[in-house]
């Protein structure tokens, strides 16, 4: 892959906007020396971080859009404790159900749409789109870094080596809000951080004024108005002026924040738990998320071959019964209530109304109708 998404990573990660800002203030081109001192990573290594960014970003993703009792599942096995309820549903209600709005799908099609999507990103995460020769960056590598070019998405850029390989309305929902290119940077950056090169970088480049942590930029930008109002009050002429200068100064990079860096700042916050997924090797959280999710898809498959070759009804009502099962355990209810209609159809002594007070009788009435049961 060229080195476009590591310029675009890397450049969100070290503020290059921010950079390129101050950089113009204070009248220096220290920032490429600086890097060339402190970020020493090999090509090859930054390949490596990203590839594994990327493969826990999908991961993650899938696991997010697994049901419930899969979700938990993957992060019982991994870690042996429950997942956070709130974890639970990130995904659910800031990416899923909003694109489903937006796509106008139904409740039934979301469920399927759901399946599908977990699997194909479990899918790809395997793919190795990250290669690179074991050599220090260019000085003009490095200078690309700290200079700000907001002209490509990092979902796009990555897309373009795997939508082949997917449906285009999963294409759409990575797509939306930049979903993939920001789990990509949040793993990409709870990898870097855990480097002192990637630290030594930020804390040579705050020392030499060239950058200011955004995350606390709107609480600079309100000590500094504060400042200058107590500077006018005290009719400070010099002071005001300066504090008016670098006021104004801050006030373009906390806009400049807002149109570069606050979604994925949001988004790094909202999904903070997902970073201990890098306490696990990624071949690990890809084994079990493909066991969890795979269990239901075989399961599946098992029940409807055996429908397919039972010799009476009463085997194929217990095919049909089975399958009920696992479409309660997908959330797929439609298809859950279907397969409850045949199995009492075949065999209505052993499954009219069998445990069926155990099951979300309201969702599956729901798919057809309470008379339709009866």
């Amino acid at each position: 892959m060229s080195t476009t998404i590591f310029r675009q990573g890397l450049s969100t990660l070290l503020s290059s906007a921010v950079v390129d800002i101050l950089a113009g203030v204070t009248g220096t081109n220290k920032a490429v020396d600086l890097l060339k001192n402190h970020f020493t990573f090999t090509a090859a290594e930054m390949a490596k971080h990203f590839q594994d960014g990327y493969g826990y970003a999908l991961a993650a993703i899938s696991s997010g859009l697994a049901t419930p009792e899969n979700q938990q599942g993957f992060w019982q096995t991994l870690f042996q404790s429950n997942i956070n309820r709130d974890l639970a549903t990130r995904i659910e209600q800031h990416y899923l159900r909003p694109f489903a709005k937006q796509q106008g799908l139904t409740a039934a099609e979301l469920q399927v749409f759901r399946q599908t999507a977990a699997q194909q990103c479990q899918s790809v995460a395997k793919r190795t789109l990250f290669q690179a020769d074991n050599v220090r960056f260019s000085e003009a590598e490095l200078a690309s870094f700290v200079t700000s070019d907001g002209t490509h998405s990092i979902t796009d850029l990555v897309l373009e080596q795997i939508q082949v390989d997917l449906d285009q309305r999963v294409v759409a929902l990575l797509r939306y809000n930049e979903l993939l290119g920001n789990a990509l940077l949040l793993f990409l950056h709870e990898q870097l951080r855990k480097d002192e090169r990637f630290n030594n970088t930020l804390a040579a480049l705050q020392r030499e004024g060239l950058m200011i942590d955004v995350r606390e930029i709107k609480q600079i930008v309100q000590i500094t108005e504060a400042k200058l109002n107590q500077a006018f009050a005290a009719k400070q002429l010099g002071e005001m002026a300066q504090l008016a200068q670098q006021l104004e100064r801050l006030q373009h990079i906390e806009s400049v924040t807002q149109t570069h860096y606050a979604q994925f700042l949001e988004f790094s916050q909202q999904f903070a738990d997902w970073a201990q997924l890098l306490n696990v090797q990624l071949e690990q959280v890809l084994t079990v998320l493909g066991q969890v999710l795979g269990q239901l898809t075989q399961a599946e498959a098992l029940f409807s071959n055996a429908y397919q070759q039972a010799s009476n009804d009463e085997e194929r009502a217990l095919s049909q019964f089975n399958l009920f099962q696992v479409f309660i355990r997908q959330q797929v209810y439609e298809k859950a209530f279907s397969a409850l209609q045949k199995a009492i159809k075949l065999n209505p002594q052993r499954y009219a109304l069998h445990n069926v007070h155990t099951y979300d009788i309201q969702r599956i009435l729901g798919a057809g109708g309470f008379n339709a049961i009866s």
